[in-house]
């Protein structure tokens, strides 16, 4: 991953992005979550009987991170499908 984006800085022209997507195949987001995707200690399924228990900190912990680097984060998704994260970052020379 580093040499990818390594390269991506080394071989671009100024003022354009790096754009890492991440892509899973689990049940996908469903749309009235969408809002609330990179809120602090949200989770699309909250239920008790989940399969992960996670606290719903990681994505925002992503995005506050890639903010930071005036970066911006965003996800393509449906119910039922997979979802893609992507995460664009401005490559400086």
């Amino acid at each position: 991953m580093a040499n990818l984006l390594s390269n991506a800085c080394k071989f671009s022209p100024a003022n354009k992005q790096a754009v890492i997507e991440v892509k899973n195949y689990g049940e996908g987001i469903p749309k009235e979550f969408h809002g609330k995707l990179f809120d602090k200690f949200t989770q699309a399924d909250s239920s008790n009987t989940r399969k992960q228990n996670e606290t719903g900190l990681g994505l925002f912990v992503v995005k506050k991170i890639i903010e930071t680097h005036n970066g911006e984060v965003s996800f393509e998704t449906g119910t039922g499908v997979e979802t893609s994260l992507f995460v664009k970052l401005p490559i400086e020379s």
